[in-house]
C-alpha cells in the first residue's frame, strides 16, 4: 500500500480546524483508542513561533482531532522530547502547551512510566547498536503503540533536515556517542526498522506555519510558511519535507538507503499526496545569510506561499514581533 502524505495551507485564524481536516485525510488516523497513542512532541531549544518548538497550536489541533471520538481522552499518553531524549517534565521552551494540556486534561507520562529499560531488537541493526554508549534502552511502555509524533521543520547549514526521522531518533535512541567509522545513514536507516518494530504504527505530524533554516554560523532564520504536513509514514513525510524546501529525496543518500532498507518510501511519484499536493511546486525564497545566500538580513522572509495568501511583497514589514502566527502564540500564552 503506498504511504500518504496530506498537505494543506492554513492561516492563524483556522489554525485548529485546518489540522483537523488535515488528519482527517489519513486513513484510519482516530481509529484507535486513547489507551493505545503516544503522543510526542518536539521541544526545541527556543519557544515561541520560531520553527525550533513544536507550537501550542499544533499540539491542540492534533488533541482536536483525536478526541473528537472519544469519552476518556486522559487514557492518552502524551511526552516531550528534547534532543537529550524524553523530558519527565514540561521543558521551560515549552510552556505554551500547559493550556492546552490543562483544558484536555492531559499530563506528561509519569517518570515511572518513562523508566528506560534495555531492547533487544529483532531486527538486525548493528551500527544503531554501536553508535550508542549505553545500548538500546527506551520506555516499555513505548512497545506496541500508535506514535502520533509531532515536529517541526528545521534546515541545517549542512543541508541536514531536521523533521520525522530525527525525531524518532531523540525519542528512541539520544545518547549516541561518537560515531567514528559508523556511517550516520546507516544509523538512520536502522533507527527508522527499529521504530516500526517498537511501535505498532507511526504517524508524524509537521508544523510549517513557521521553519527554521540555519544561517551561516550558528544563529538561525524563522520563515513563515503557512503549511501544514502529516503522513503515515515517516520517511516518506521527510521525503516530501525536502522536496519542499528545495532538497532532491532521490539525491539525500538517508532517505535513499532507507527506501532501499524497505523502511520506508522517499521516491515521490510512489507517495500518496493528498489535501494541496501543489503546494510541493511553490518557488520558495531562501533568506539572506544562509548556507544558501549570503548577507545579514535578520527579518521573517514569507516567500512565495504567503504572497499568495495575504497578496503582500516579500519586502513587506512582517517581522518576528507583529506576524500574525506570533499574535496567535501570545494568544495561546495568555490563557
Amino acid at each position: 500500500m503506498r504511504p500518504v502524505v496530506a498537505l494543506l495551507q492554513s492561516r492563524p485564524e483556522t489554525v485548529i480546524e485546518d489540522y483537523v481536516r488535515l488528519l482527517d485525510l489519513l486513513p484510519g488516523f482516530t481509529d484507535l483508542p486513547a489507551s493505545e497513542i503516544i503522543i510526542a512532541a518536539k521541544a526545541g531549544n527556543k519557544e515561541g513561533p520560531v520553527g525550533q518548538t513544536c507550537p501550542p497550536w499544533q499540539l491542540d489541533g492534533c488533541v482536536h482531532s483525536l478526541t473528537a471520538k472519544w469519552e476518556d481522552p486522559t487514557e492518552l499518553s502524551f511526552v516531550a522530547v528534547k534532543k537529550s531524549g524524553v523530558s519527565v517534565k514540561l521543558p521551560q521552551s515549552a510552556q505554551s502547551w500547559k493550556p492546552v494540556l490543562e483544558r484536555s486534561n492531559l499530563s506528561l507520562m509519569s517518570e515511572q512510566h518513562l523508566v528506560a529499560s534495555p531492547y533487544r531488537p529483532i531486527a538486525n541493526v548493528p551500527a544503531l547498536v554501536q553508535s550508542l554508549a549505553g545500548g538500546l534502552s527506551f520506555s516499555p511502555h513505548f512497545q506496541g503503540k500508535r506514535l502520533v509524533l509531532l515536529s517541526t521543520l528545521e534546515l541545517e547549514n549542512s543541508g541536514q533536515l531536521e523533521a520525522g526521522v530525527s525525531g524518532l531518533c531523540s525519542l528512541l535512541a539520544p545518547e549516541k556517542k561518537s560515531l567514528n567509522k559508523v556511517p550516520g545513514i546507516e544509523v538512520k536507516a536502522e533507527l527508522v526498522q527499529l521504530a516500526q518494530e517498537v511501535f505498532s504504527s507511526i504517524h508524524v505530524v509537521c508544523d510549517l506555519t513557521v521553519m527554521s533554516i540555519q544561517r551561516n554560523g550558528s544563529d538561525k532564520v524563522p520563515l513563515i510558511r503557512n503549511i501544514l504536513v502529516a503522513g503515515n509514514d515517516p520517511i516518506a513525510v521527510d521525503s516530501v519535507l525536502a522536496k519542499m524546501v528545495g532538497l532532491s529525496p532521490a539525491q539525500t543518500p538517508w532517505l535513499q538507503l532507507c527506501q532501499n532498507r524497505q523502511a520506508g518510501t522517499s521516491d515521490l511519484g510512489r507517495i500518496n499526496i493528498l489535501g494541496e499536493p501543489e503546494l510541493l511546486d511553490l518557488d520558495f525564497q531562501i533568506p539572506e545569510d544562509t548556507f544558501a545566500s549570503g548577507g545579514a538580513h535578520k527579518r521573517w522572509l514569507p516567500g512565495a506561499l504567503w504572497n499568495r495568501l495575504t497578496g503582500r511583497s516579500s519586502g513587506s514589514d512582517d517581522s518576528s514581533t507583529n506576524s500574525s502566527w506570533a499574535g496567535l502564540f501570545r494568544d495561546y500564552c495568555k490563557e
